[in-house]
């Protein structure tokens, strides 16, 4: 799952860094995995809006020989404001209250067609609001694109020495060497 952590860490910086208010200074206070916090009231009473959400997930995936795989990277992007103003037309408070779409709007704009190693070439895919049970408005963005994991070529690509690296299986740390005999038994 490095894939997941490798995204996470590179998107949630780039976020964090460039979506900028009008004054150049970043919007979000906080930018973490998303864990549905907004949907508890004590977790949402915590939270220093606005505030950026990321989740990622995959249910295409194919294989490329035995040790490579393409990844169709499901990415999920959930934008969280406070929100206690009236969206009403003709409000006053209106305008304040809408400008959480520019916040929307700002990180798309950032990342449709944003290629990097960690996520591929990003591709909106949907969008939508996600409907809290607290007084915070949740829109999810939802990208797609592709990765290629090649970790596990990589782990048991030969060393200098022709010697395939080792794996490490499991919680007890025994360490086996692969050889063209053991590896056809390995669940990857």
């Amino acid at each position: 799952m490095r894939i997941v952590s490798q995204a996470y860490q590179h998107l949630g910086t780039f976020l964090k860094e460039n979506v900028l208010d009008d004054h150049d200074r970043p919007v979000f206070n906080l930018v973490d995995m998303w864990a549905e916090q907004t949907e508890f009231p004590e977790l949402a009473e915590a939270i220093d809006f606005p505030a950026l959400f990321l989740a990622f997930g995959s249910d295409k995936i194919s294989t490329r020989g035995q040790l490579e795989q393409t990844i169709g990277l499901l990415t999920e992007v959930y934008v969280a404001i406070e929100n206690i103003q009236d969206t009403a037309i003709g409000s006053p408070e209106q305008p304040e209250a809408l400008h959480y779409f520019e916040v929307c709007a700002r990180v798309h704009e950032l990342l449709q067609a944003y290629e990097h190693p960690a996520v591929g070439n990003l591709n909106r895919v949907g969008f939508a609001p996600f409907n809290a049970r607290t007084n915070v408005i949740v829109y999810r963005l939802t990208y797609l694109s592709e990765v290629v994991d090649t970790s596990v070529a990589d782990k048991r690509r030969p060393k200098a020495d022709g010697v395939p690296g080792k794996i490490i299986l499991g919680n007890k740390h025994q360490v086996v060497t692969p050889t063209a005999q053991n590896t056809k038994n390995f669940d990857i």
